[in-house]
């Protein structure tokens, strides 16, 4: 961990715009801070890339298909991935 006093064990970060630039160096240094990250994109290529670089690190991280631009994609980041979001924060335990 880079920066031990910035520690995310056991915390799950939702990360849009994963694929690419500055969304995936965040989602990256939240993992290496010890967040499990759901990284959220249009992209499949590019969300599935940051995935594999983080799990790459050794870390946790959910790859879901997600369009800020459109309201109704929201329920995607919360609904119908809850169950991987719960699974995340309890495989840690």
């Amino acid at each position: 961990m880079p920066y031990p006093d910035f520690d995310l064990t056991g915390r799950i970060a939702i990360v849009t715009g994963a694929a690419r630039g500055l969304s995936r160096g965040m989602a990256v240094a939240l993992a290496e801070a010890g967040a499990t990250v759901i990284a959220a994109d249009r992209s499949k290529a590019g969300v599935e890339e940051t995935a594999d670089i983080i799990r790459k690190l050794g870390s946790t991280s959910h790859a879901i298909l997600f369009d800020a631009v459109k309201t109704r994609g929201m329920p995607q980041v919360g609904g119908r991935n809850c169950r991987a979001l719960w699974q995340a924060r309890h495989h840690r335990r």
